[in-house]
């Protein structure tokens, strides 16, 4: 035993293995600490990494977004017939396509060849601390047709069809099983077409001798009266032996539609009148490129022609007269929206052959009588509900009507164009459903 020779006790010289003892137990600490300092420094890298691939995972929605957006506008683009191939979209697989470069991502679109189209949308990222992976998320968007007119015929009053021979049927300008390159087709006729009323009378309906492929209906305690015509789908209304008979399920008496007044628009500015020229060599009384309009009145006579040849909008502020060998011309890609505050006699040729979308006449306060007849033909709407409708004649009109009173008579047919329904100021397609996949 050793003593210190300052105090002069006696003290312990630790042993060599309990050295050792203390130093691989000050190892076996450091390696704990070190072990869980890389496992929380790990810990952090992951959680960092995850963060960062959460934010790209979602930043993928964004890309699908605008592609969403990339093909409906492709879609609604007033260029844009059922063939999608242009503006860089190719036809490939069955569907048209597109790739887009956006925000260092890519977005790669398909729209498919149904009616109305599906669209597929895939996002692409690179991943998080990678030269060459690649995150992605696909959505799918269904979407429907935009349509204007719920309604072959509707009115505020009773509806009379005198017509012999005439019929009343339906097509779809936007699907090819029921039309020809957009045009009513007659062995492609469909019986979707429904006249109806709000009127709450006696007889609100008179069918007459129509042949109605489709649907009647009146107000509350309305009554559909006939003669030798019929209403049902097309197997019923062909066979003679439903003469003056209504199929079940095919009439009723609830009609409850509200049939606001329409109005000018507020953003219409069009004080100038337009001017005539010259377009394909042939000589037009009146142009009207795009933009916004006003006449007086509205007078084409014998032989005279009125083009449009852009998006445009005429305000009539007084009557319109179109003689029976006059013409309404609506350039391929342009439209017109005609509001009026006098009455309305059409007997020339309309947008035909047209759309009918494409031509919107609109009554406004002061138009109480539109009068459609002679041996030409109308393609187009008429929302005129203060005013009386006639139609008369041995042609045909397409699209729908919108009126107080609606008389049908002299032979004259009906095809309604189930395309129609809607509200005209969006798109000619919208987003039906929206699924990620």
């Amino acid at each position: 035993m050793k003593t210190d020779f300052i105090t002069n006790h006696p003290f312990r010289v630790p042993r060599s293995s309990e050295r050792g003892g203390i130093l691989v137990t000050a190892i076996i600490f450091c390696a704990l600490v070190g072990l869980a300092l890389v496992a929380y420094l790990s810990m952090l890298r992951t959680q960092h990494k995850l963060t960062y691939r959460s934010q790209v995972w979602n930043d993928c929605v964004p890309l699908c977004e605008a592609g969403i957006e990339e093909a409906l506008a492709h879609m609604n683009y007033s260029g844009t017939s059922t063939n999608f191939q242009i503006q860089g979209w190719v036809l490939s697989a069955n569907a048209y396509r597109k790739e887009i470069k956006l925000n260092d991502g890519t977005v790669r679109v398909a729209i498919s060849n149904d009616m109305p189209p599906t669209i597929f949308v895939n996002g692409y990222l690179k991943t998080p601390l990678s030269s060459t992976g690649e995150l992605t998320r696909s959505i799918r968007v269904g979407t429907r047709l935009n349509q204007r007119f719920a309604y072959a015929l509707l009115s505020r009053g009773n509806i009379s069809c005198n017509s012999a021979g005439a019929r009343v049927d339906s097509y779809d300008s936007t699907n090819p099983l029921k039309s020809t390159l957009g045009q009513y087709d007659p062995l492609k006729a469909g019986d979707q077409a429904i006249l109806a009323t709000t009127a709450k009378t006696p007889n609100a309906i008179d069918v007459g001798n129509l042949k109605l492929y489709g649907y009647a209906g009146t107000g509350p305690g309305g009554t559909i009266g006939i003669n030798n015509g019929n209403v049902g789908s097309t197997l019923f209304v062909n066979n003679p032996l439903n003469s003056g008979k209504i199929e079940s399920g095919h009439s009723a008496n609830d009609v409850n539609v509200y049939i606001p007044d329409p109005t000018l628009p507020n953003s219409f500015s069009g004080p100038l009148a337009p001017g005539s020229g010259t377009i394909g060599g042939t000589n037009y009384a009146v142009v009207i490129p795009a933009g916004d309009w006003t006449l007086n009145s509205l007078t084409l006579g014998s032989g005279q022609r009125m083009i449009v040849t852009g998006n445009a909008r005429l305000l009539v502020n007084g009557s319109t007269s179109i003689n029976g060998s006059a013409d309404i011309d609506i350039a391929p890609g342009a439209n017109l929206e005609l509001y009026s505050t006098g009455n309305m006699d059409i007997k020339g040729n309309v947008n035909n052959p047209g759309l009918p979308k494409d031509l919107s006449m609109v009554g406004l306060n002061g138009c109480t009588s539109i009068s459609y007849s002679g041996g030409a033909s109308f393609v187009g709407t008429v929302n005129a509900p203060k005013a009386n409708v006639t139609i008369t004649g041995g042609s045909a009109l397409y699209g729908a009507i919108i009126a107080n009173t609606a008389k049908v008579s002299g032979g004259l047919s009906v095809h309604y164009d189930e395309a129609l329904k809607g509200n005209p100021r969006e798109g000619r397609y919208l987003i039906a459903s929206y699924q990620e996949l």
